[in-house]
């Protein structure tokens, strides 16, 4: 888990990138601050998620 400042896309490829290895495949909600991860990662799966499954889909997102 890592903290992000802001929700820019610049700002999560760059936290991305630098923790996950590129050869992952990755699962995520459709915000699209996400959009580029299908060129920096082997596989990237979108979803929209509806607020009250969140904690279903993507366990610990969104946790304080």
């Amino acid at each position: 888990m890592k903290i992000v400042e802001d929700l820019k896309s610049e700002t999560i490829e760059a936290v991305a990138k630098s923790n996950i290895d590129s050869e992952s495949k990755i699962i995520s909600d459709a915000t699209k601050s996400h959009t580029n991860f299908k060129k920096l990662f082997k596989e990237h799966q979108s979803q929209v998620i509806d607020p009250k499954d969140i904690g279903k889909v993507l366990p610990w997102v969104h946790i304080e």
